[in-house]
């Protein structure tokens, strides 16, 4: 461990897989499962672990989102803003998304088609709502 964030040699580490559209929860879950697994391996068998120097330029961080993320311009893509109101739909904080026409609430998002896509990812069920982005649609709850 060192005093930094995401700085360090390795000792350990697993990658997850992510589902399209899964909910920042699950993902949390996940990474503490793994984690927990990851260090009784790390504690079982510490004198015989090689450290790994870290890569620090794929070393990264992202900040909690902030009031003012959860504002959507037009100019972003459909998935960009699928995965990340999945991701944060939970947390209650109602979506603005802007569009030429003005503004848009929203509570989550159910999917989204590119428009060269004849498929939607996700779900767009008759009670949500199809917003136009940047290279797609966008569809609300």
């Amino acid at each position: 461990m060192t005093e930094h964030l995401d700085a360090g040699a390795l000792v350990a580490q697993q990658a997850i897989a992510i589902v399209e559209g899964q909910r920042a929860s699950i993902i949390e879950r996940t990474c503490a499962r793994v984690g927990g697994r990851l260090l009784a391996h790390v504690v079982r068998t510490w004198p015989h672990l090689t450290p790994t120097p870290q890569d620090e330029s794929l070393a990264t961080y992202e900040a909690w989102p902030q009031p003012d993320h959860f504002h959507i311009p037009h100019t972003w893509s459909a998935a960009h803003a699928f995965f990340f109101m999945r991701g944060v739909a939970e947390w209650g904080v109602p979506f603005t998304i802007e569009t030429p026409h003005g503004p848009v609430h929203a509570h989550d998002a159910t999917g989204y088609r590119l428009s060269q896509s004849q498929h939607p990812s996700g779900r767009s069920p008759a009670n949500t709502r199809a917003i136009p982005l940047a290279d797609g649609v966008l569809f609300i709850a």
